[in-house]
Order: structure tokens, then C-alpha cells, then sequence
């Protein structure tokens, strides 16, 4: 898609304290995150950690664009962006979307192919099924897995996480509360 990120001048100037003339170039804003991507591990923790994710101005960023800037795809560039990291689209990866033949993006013939949930009869690999002899390595999920399973932008609340999980230490242990207008604009 051709699509620029809200306040990336600001990313880009807070990116140059760390890596001196970096540039958030619009070809790595075309480049999505999430399913079908790889990363360096130096890059995950510099750019996830607790203190990476409460420095990016996201009520801002939330008030200026809409509620996506929660969401991991839109979320990642941002945060990767923020402390001088390159993405891009690697070209031996293709995007398989509404033809089980032709990408939508990438060459035919890509070492790695990642399958959106338009695919058709979808993902692939959530059809596999274990060995019958690996199937004791795992375990359902847990009641509360199911039960709380949540899909929203503007829901997140680290007191009830900790109340319903038992504490914070597979989550961001710092605060964040929501600005008044996203409350308003999006209330749950």
C-alpha cells in the first residue's frame, strides 16, 4: 500500500540521537510487520522493551490518525522507526492473498511465502495437525486464554491485567492511561 505514518518527521529526528541520519524512507513505510516477518533479535529488544513502548507519544499519535496506532501493524513501525532500525521488504518473501498461485507482492517462486487470512481455504499451516508422539509436548490452553481473549485497540488496562493474570511480568510494567479524547472517542 502507499501509505506515510503520521509524525514520522518527529520519528525520524528522535531516531538520529541513537543512529545520526537515519531516515523512516516511504518504502519502509509500505512494509507491514507482522505475519510473514523476521527480525534481529538486537532489534526486538531494543525496540520492544518496557522503556521503548512508554516513550512513543501514542495518544498523540492516536489523536492525530485513529485508534490502528494500538494495533501491532501500524504499532511496530513506529517503535522500530523510533529507535533508528531499517525494515524493508526482504525480496525473496512473497504475500499470498486471493490467488493460491500468484502473490500479491513478491516473486512466484519466493524461498518463503506468507499467507493472509484471505487465502484461500485459509492459512495453510493452521490446518497441519501434530504427530500423534508430539502431541503430548503440548497442553490446551489455559480457560482463561479463551475467556480473555481480546481484540481491540483501545482496551488495555495494566491494573485489571494484573488483577486477572496475578501480575505484570509478561506484560509492559509501566502505565498507560489514555487521553481524554481517545475515551471519548472511542469508548468502551
Amino acid at each position: 500500500p502507499d501509505r506515510t505514518y503520521g509524525m514520522w518527521e518527529y520519528f525520524e529526528q528522535v531516531a538520529q540521537k541513537i543512529n545520526p541520519g537515519y531516515k523512516w524512507s516511504r518504502m519502509s513505510m509500505h512494509v507491514g510487520l507482522c505475519g510473514g516477518s523476521y527480525y534481529r533479535t538486537v532489534a526486538i529488544l531494543d525496540s520492544l522493551n518496557d522503556e521503548a513502548v512508554a516513550a512513543i507519544p501514542w495518544n498523540q499519535l492516536a489523536e492525530r490518525k485513529t485508534k490502528e496506532v494500538f494495533s501491532s501493524d501500524i504499532a511496530m513501525p513506529y517503535l522500530f522507526a523510533a529507535r533508528g532500525w531499517r525494515m524493508g521488504a526482504w525480496n525473496d518473501s512473497a504475500q499470498m492473498r486471493n490467488d493460491p498461485v500468484v502473490p500479491s507482492a513478491g516473486p512466484p517462486d519466493a524461498a518463503f511465502k506468507h499467507y493472509a487470512g484471505s487465502f484461500p481455504g485459509g492459512k495453510p499451516a493452521y490446518r497441519l495437525r501434530l504427530a500423534p508422539e508430539d502431541a503430548k509436548l503440548t497442553k490446551p490452553p489455559l480457560v482463561n486464554h479463551s475467556r480473555f481473549a481480546v481484540r481491540c485497540e483501545v482496551c488495555w488496562d495494566l491494573e485489571a491485567y494484573k488483577k486477572r493474570w496475578g501480575s505484570d511480568r509478561c506484560t509492559n510494567h509501566l502505565p498507560f492511561e489514555y487521553s481524554k479524547v481517545i475515551r471519548q472517542r472511542y469508548p468502551q
